[in-house]
């Protein structure tokens, strides 16, 4: 299920295939915020996934995204 339609809901658990088309801040924090319990990570986005949760024009947040993956 795409992360536009799972919006407003939380799963059990959620398995979050990241690839560079289209990421950004916000879709990987709403992506991973979905998760109740377990999260599974498959990551192909290399680099892009580090300058995602950094981008500077995002809003701010206080969350520990960015020194999960590696800021």
């Amino acid at each position: 299920m795409p992360v536009a339609l799972a919006r407003g809901t939380r799963r059990p658990g959620v398995v979050a295939v990241l690839t560079p088309d289209g990421l950004s801040r916000p879709l990987v924090a709403t992506a991973f915020g979905l998760a109740r319990r377990h999260l599974s990570i498959v990551q192909a986005a290399g680099p892009a996934l580090a300058r995602a949760v950094r981008e500077e024009d995002a809003p701010a947040r206080r969350t520990r995204l960015a020194r999960l993956v590696g800021r």
